[in-house]
């Protein structure tokens, strides 16, 4: 069968969920294709390849665009008879969406084998309705079905089908870091996250923690390196350095084998001594690490990470005594929070003193424990068909006055600069204020790109290139 991904637009960065889905497809005998529908000659392109299923990966927010381009594609290409199948995040939580006009079917939770166990019945005209993770429109109703067993050795898995991507888009292909995931889950219990739902959901079918062994992650790696320009590599996965064995394994083997400056995300409670060396011994160039509020009681008690700020100064330090430089995150705007209290995430980010003092507007996604807390306590009215996808300009949040609300997400524009030069904090207060959210943005992203590309970035852009990625990170800011 023919199995169209479809994007909304090319971005800088992909998940490799898609390129997973893809790979194990492949093996299976099907044709893959990922298209993008912002493309000017899109419905052209589907037409042309006559795809039996259109396959949608969304995250809440950012479904409402998918809904449209497949009402879209339905309303105009009425002939082309593909089934329509959402996944991803907004799918797995959100399974009502498959109410939705044109939706076919929905995947929840992990898709390799649910997806193309699915196909499989698809083509063979026979149940498809009842694959395992799947919620199926049938003439008769809505068929239900539990999520199946997790893949317990990832090493099972085919390769990841990074062509799918990389065809689609040279650009990315040439400039962007290749992204890799050698561990799916993560043990914690971050009210904000995905993880504690998605644990729930699968409790009783194996263990939500899982790595591919050093030599699948190398393996991989190895191939794409020889097929493709790969001067950095992003590891996906939520917590690179859950296991030190791994990661000892993986500092030794990795520099002789692959040898390319990559970034992970981190958590601060891991990070010792020992761990900062392997990581530098590997290559590592970069870290995300989660901080998320200045306060202790905030962190610990409304966001259950159990951190504390001592533990995230040592941390930083560790690293970059070691060579290896760290962009530490941020969520402005949580539920309860006025503007004094995001003043407080400010001066820890100063402290720390990062290479790149990230910061987010809170999102609250539906179905995680923050978002119900929220709604429960009427700082958001919890509707999961609002504009969650943007966490770069506003916030969706109650605050306790319009000018609250405006200082926040002014200083979450200003909060990178601000950490580096502390003498300009002092008038944030001021700044703060003032109604220009458009000048903002726009030193925001040109702040976050400098210090991406001269300051994290090990290696080189050519200027043409250089030029349509700012463009096209500036028009997905914009967005």
């Amino acid at each position: 069968m023919r199995i169209l991904f479809i994007r909304d637009d090319y971005v800088l960065w992909y998940s490799v969920g898609i390129m997973y889905l893809s790979g194990m497809l492949k093996a299976e005998g099907h044709d893959t294709r990922l298209a993008f529908s912002s493309h000017p000659g899109f419905l052209d392109e589907v037409q042309r390849y006559n795809p039996d299923v259109l396959a949608y990966t969304v995250s809440t927010g950012m479904h409402r665009k998918y809904l449209a381009v497949n009402r879209r594609i339905k309303r105009e290409l009425p002939g082309l008879g593909a089934f329509s199948v959402f996944g991803g995040p907004h799918a797995t939580f959100y399974p009502e969406m498959i109410e939705a006009e044109g939706v076919d079917a929905i995947c929840r939770g992990e898709g390799e084998i649910a997806f193309a166990e699915f196909v499989k019945r698809l083509e063979g005209h026979g149940g498809h309705s009842q694959t395992p993770g799947f919620w199926v429109k049938t003439a008769s109703g809505i068929v239900r079905n539990d999520v199946g067993e997790l893949v317990t050795d990832l090493d099972t898995l085919p390769f990841p089908d990074h062509a799918l991507v990389y065809d689609a888009d040279p650009l990315t292909d040439r400039v962007s870091a290749k992204s890799f995931a050698p561990i799916r889950g993560c043990p914690y219990g971050c009210t904000y996250c995905f993880n504690h739902s998605m644990q729930k959901l699968y409790r009783g079918k194996g263990p939500w923690v899982r790595h591919h062994s050093v030599e699948y992650v190398l393996k991989d790696m190895e191939r794409v390196k020889a097929e493709r320009p790969m001067k950095f590599v992003r590891f996906v996965s939520d917590t690179f350095n859950l296991s030190v064995e791994w990661l000892e394994e993986f500092s030794e083997k990795y520099p002789k084998r692959v040898g390319v400056p990559f970034h992970a995300n981190v958590r601060a409670d891991r990070i010792d001594e020992a761990t900062a060396r392997l990581l530098a011994e590997a290559g590592c160039a970069f870290v995300s690490m989660g901080v998320e509020s200045g306060e202790d009681k905030r962190r610990i008690q409304l966001l259950k990470r159990n951190e504390e700020s001592e533990q995230i100064l040592r941390a930083v330090r560790l690293l970059q005594n070691h060579g290896v430089h760290v962009v530490t995150q941020n969520m402005l705007g949580l539920p309860g929070e006025v503007f004094q209290d995001t003043l407080e995430s400010l001066r820890l980010a100063t402290q720390c003193s990062p290479d790149y003092a990230w910061a987010a507007i809170y999102t609250p996604y539906p179905r995680t424990e923050l978002a119900e807390y929220a709604a429960g306590h009427g700082y958001c009215d919890g509707n999961s068909d609002v504009a969650l996808e943007d966490f770069y300009t506003r916030s969706i949040m109650r605050f306790r006055s319009a000018l609250d609300k405006r200082r926040i997400e002014n200083l979450h524009k200003l909060f990178g600069i601000m950490a580096e030069m502390p003498g300009l904090q002092p008038v944030v207060g001021f700044l703060s204020v003032l109604p220009l959210s458009w000048a903002y943005s726009a030193l925001h992203t040109l702040w976050w790109g400098y210090t991406q590309h001269w300051r994290l970035m090990p290696y080189e852009i050519g200027s043409v290139d250089l030029l349509k990625t700012i463009h096209r990170f500036v028009r997905k800011c914009r967005e």
